[in-house]
């Protein structure tokens, strides 16, 4: 993404017919289908007359609400699901999801948790320790605020992953947020929090990696195919552009300059991994993935090394290994 996209406040996931809980199914998602934007170069521009003028300032116009909307389409997606093709077939789940009271109840449990000792209890902590986890938590109200509302949506299954979903909503200085709690069964078919997910936690940090103190990181980030090739990502035969916004970069970056991109080389497992997830119709998607900097890229530009998994949370194979 070239320029940032300001993250405005999510539309809500509604759904008449839910599913009864043993049946799985894609998690319904109001997003509008949206087109790679294409970035204009003005080049050896013969003199204009007063009319050209005109058209092209119109064009610029316009050109520049479409970047305006697309960022915020890009922030909405960041918790929701794109919607799965019509014949994707039901899958009867291997454990029984948690019906929305038990759901709901379990991502109450599992934010006011303050002891380290009872992390595991309903949350999977991923990478991280208890102590971190409790750490993360006692923060919330200073970093997104105090919580508005819970939210249980559909379920659905990614890859052998089963997941169902609770969006939590946050208000702080009358500014709205949002974060997206997966649960997600252990060996025993007991549900818990992924805390990866829903801390959206990236490996090593954002502020590293933008600062320079790195050059590599695993990342999670919302994606969409886009057509911005220049620098060492000049030809695009030979590489594939994606937008990439994370809603942490916001409070990172100025809000100009909050819309990063990432490249695939074409052909490779990671560029056919990317085709797969948006050979399903939907035009902004949620994934983990490998990015690291490339020698003469800007500051925004990185090249996708792996992706690793197709939603936030992380899976027992890496996607990109299927290809």
């Amino acid at each position: 993404m070239g320029s940032d996209p300001g993250l405005g406040k999510i539309s809500r996931l509604r759904d008449q017919d839910i599913l009864p809980a043993h049946q799985r199914a894609d998690w319904r998602s109001t997003l509008p289908k949206v087109d790679g934007r294409n970035y204009p170069a003005i080049l050896n521009l013969p003199t204009l007359t007063p009319s050209m003028s005109l058209v092209i300032l119109t064009l610029l116009v316009i050109g520049g609400f479409m970047l305006i909307w697309l960022k915020g389409q890009m922030a909405h997606s960041a918790v929701q699901t794109p919607l799965l093709p019509q014949d994707t077939p039901k899958v009867v789940s291997k454990f029984i999801s948690p019906s929305e009271t038990e759901a709901l109840n379990l991502v109450k449990r599992a934010l006011a948790t303050r002891d380290p000792g009872k992390v595991g209890d309903c949350i999977h902590p991923g990478t991280q320790t208890p102590e971190e986890v409790v750490d993360f938590l006692k923060t919330t109200e200073d970093r997104d605020g105090r919580i508005d509302d819970l939210e249980w949506l559909r379920s659905m299954d990614i890859d052998g992953i089963l997941i169902d979903g609770v969006l939590v909503y946050y208000t702080k200085n009358k500014e709205h947020s949002e974060r997206l709690a997966m649960l997600i069964p252990d060996d025993m078919g007991i549900w818990k929090m992924d805390f990866g997910s829903f801390a959206r936690i990236c490996k090593p940090s954002w502020n590293e990696l933008l600062a320079g103190r790195v050059n590599e990181a695993e990342v999670r980030i919302v994606v969409t195919p886009d057509s911005y090739y220049n620098g060492p990502f000049l030809k695009d035969s030979s590489w594939v552009c994606f937008a990439m916004l994370s809603p942490d970069l916001k409070k990172l970056l100025p809000e100009d300059e909050s819309l990063l991109h990432g490249y695939c080389k074409a052909e490779s497992p990671q560029a056919k991994a990317m085709a797969r997830i948006f050979s399903e119709g939907a035009q902004i998607n949620r994934v983990i993935v490998k990015i690291q900097r490339v020698e003469g890229g800007g500051p925004r530009q990185f090249e996708i090394t792996r992706v690793l998994s197709r939603e936030w949370v992380t899976p027992s194979k890496p996607f990109d290994e299927k290809f």
